[in-house]
């Protein structure tokens, strides 16, 4: 196992532990059902990215990386509240392979789960930069609070542009923009502001999370097609099921023709499609070419991102964030 996979996997080990603590650290010990459930709701998670890229944004050694451990378990905290919301508003039944927050508990606890991981990792956030360790702690607050409020507009607008089949493909990249893209973005500037790193290198850190995040996205939307819930641990093409216009769905519009594209349109339009809809249209989109394209779309914000890593300085944060771009599609089978 290559020496970047081992420490990101030895991180999220530490990040998940942490984040948990976090929380019950938040929880009176008297409110036993409420600190189940939030244990619950950061269980058995898949390795994330988010973590390790703030990291190794704020990284000018390897040792650094253990000063921004906690910020590092409030990101995540911040990254699974967005996984239990999108659960909600998709509809999904299934996520790492378990029964979704939502389903396993219900929609009122989910949210008030959602608002608890939020504020406990602005908490955090508050304590550790009151410390005077680190550097632009008012800057890193409101770029926090910006994260926020984009994840909320791309969701939004992720529900607004549904069943849409004429949208753009400008306004699709202005939805994920906001959700992985300007997420990612703000989370390496967070990290380079805080390690007091020069404007230059903040302004090719962020370069680097929006390209990386981009691609991630992408890769995400080609995964919820083509994989099956065994591999996935989430439900299959939950964005068809959904009729929520993602980059395969959209170019599988554009690539089509005849009873393809009458069939896609159907199954996006006329709500509630059969397993067996999806499967057929699932197909369609790889049949057209629309998985190849959208593969070499995001091999090309790979590549954006690896240009933007090259003009840092910390050989630190460039051997191991360009471990990220250069693993990303290979992880996936898509390389």
């Amino acid at each position: 196992m290559d020496i970047c996979e081992q420490r990101f996997r030895a991180q999220f080990r530490e990040v998940e532990s942490l984040s948990k603590k976090l929380v019950l650290d938040n929880l009176s010990p008297r409110d036993g059902h409420l600190r189940r459930m939030m244990l619950f709701a950061l269980r058995q998670h898949t390795p994330s990215d988010y973590p390790f890229l703030f990291r190794y944004a704020a990284c000018r050694k390897e040792e650094d990386s253990a000063t921004v451990k906690n910020l590092a378990a409030a990101v995540h905290l911040l990254q699974s509240s967005t996984i239990i919301t999108d659960d909600i508003l998709d509809a999904g039944s299934m996520r790492f392979g378990r029964p979704a927050f939502h389903r396993q508990y219900n929609v009122n606890y989910a949210i008030i789960a959602t608002e608890l991981m939020q504020s406990i990792a602005f908490r955090t956030f508050g304590s550790e930069l009151d410390r005077g360790q680190f550097k632009h702690p008012c800057l890193v607050m409101k770029i926090l609070n910006e994260i926020l409020r984009d994840l909320y507009l791309c969701q939004y607008l992720d529900l607004y542009y549904s069943a849409r089949t004429s949208l753009s493909l400008s306004k699709y990249y202005r939805v994920i923009g906001m959700g992985a893209g300007y997420f990612m973005s703000n989370l390496a500037r967070c990290g380079a502001f805080l390690a007091g790193k020069p404007a230059s290198e903040v302004r090719a850190l962020a370069a680097y999370g929006y390209n990386y995040g981009m691609a991630l996205f992408i890769t995400d939307d080609i995964v919820d097609v083509i994989r099956n819930p065994r591999e996935t641990g989430k439900n299959f093409a939950a964005d068809l099921k959904n009729a929520r216009l993602k980059l395969p769905i959209l170019l599988a519009l554009r690539m089509s023709r005849g009873e393809d594209r009458r069939f896609l349109k159907h199954v996006l339009t006329n709500g509630g499609p059969t397993a067996s809809d999806l499967r057929r249209a699932a197909q369609v989109i790889q049949d057209v070419g629309a998985i190849a394209q959208c593969t070499r779309i995001a091999r090309r914000y790979l590549a954006r991102s690896l240009r933007a890593l090259s003009r840092t300085k910390s050989g630190v944060s460039r051997t191991n964030l360009a471990w990220l771009s250069t693993s990303l599609l290979s992880a996936q089978c898509l390389d």
